[in-house]
């Protein structure tokens, strides 16, 4: 059925997302003290991810249509919250050492990202 098929269509995305995931986490995993122990996509209504104390990285499955600038900088903000669980001029500063470009990726989110998160 047709259900069936963008169901399918949707899981398939899905995974090839989060690869791209672990390939924007995983180089910096070696910055931080505590290690990712899971990543995973969820249907988060108004935010983009989010990340454990126990080092679980969770992130909005509508992230994967963001252009990979975007995607990357998610993910690589999430990664820092490993080294600091709040959003500090420490953390920005480590951000910004990771991703120099970060402030593009911030500001797409703010113009565009409302209409990736009202999709259904």
């Amino acid at each position: 059925t047709q259900a069936a098929m963008k169901k399918s269509t949707l899981s398939y995305l899905q995974n090839l997302f989060k690869s791209y995931l672990y390939d924007w986490t995983r180089p910096y995993q070696h910055f931080f003290d505590q290690s990712i122990t899971s990543l995973k996509l969820k249907d988060y209504q108004s935010r983009w991810g989010s990340c454990s104390a126990n080092g679980e990285l969770l992130f909005n499955w509508r992230l994967m249509f963001a252009p990979p600038a975007v995607g990357r900088y998610v993910a690589i903000h999430e990664c820092c919250h490993l080294a600091h669980m709040n959003h500090s001029p420490a953390f920005w500063h480590l951000v910004e050492s990771l991703d120099p470009d970060y402030r593009d990726a911030k500001t797409w989110l703010k113009k565009f990202g409302s209409y990736f998160l009202a999709y259904v």
